[in-house]
């Protein structure tokens, strides 16, 4: 079951947001450097709203219109 206001919350802080700085290192011709989450497999909202923007990123790459490293991180503490 989703909740509602979790789902639009994930997609205004996650999508909407990594969007905004995929389009601000765009414009501003900077690379992007994103951590990515050791749950990337995990099945709920925040891995997938984390996942879409890792494929867009990677999407931007290979077009040619963004420079970008993803760093995955596991057994990360603090």
């Amino acid at each position: 079951m989703v909740d509602d206001e979790l789902a639009s919350y994930a997609l205004k802080v996650n999508i909407q947001g990594g969007f905004n700085v995929i389009q601000s290192c765009i414009k501003h011709n900077a690379r992007l450097i994103t951590m990515d989450n050791g749950n990337y497999w995990m099945d709920n909202l925040y891995s997938g709203s984390k996942n879409f923007i890792n494929k867009l990123v990677k999407g931007y790459v290979k077009s040619g219109r963004l420079k970008a490293s993803i760093l995955r991180a596991y057994n990360v503490y603090g």
